[in-house]
């Protein structure tokens, strides 16, 4: 929960305080938990959604 939480705040720049990022957060929470239920180490599921969060619109905005 934490590392994602650190990736909406600081890879996709989504303030707490911002009204999507209780959706966001939990987007990108479903997609580890699915990498996790399709077989991924928790490790890879963590890896593969850093990748999810660094092509978000808002990361590429800032020029991550």
């Amino acid at each position: 929960d934490a590392a994602i939480t650190d990736l909406v705040a600081n890879i996709m720049g989504i303030a707490s305080g911002d009204p999507d990022s209780a959706a966001v957060t939990r987007l990108l929470a479903d997609h580890y938990d699915a990498a996790v239920a399709a077989g991924a180490t928790p490790k890879d599921a963590l890896k593969s959604t850093f990748v999810l969060a660094c092509e978000s619109p808002t990361s590429v905005a800032r020029g991550l």
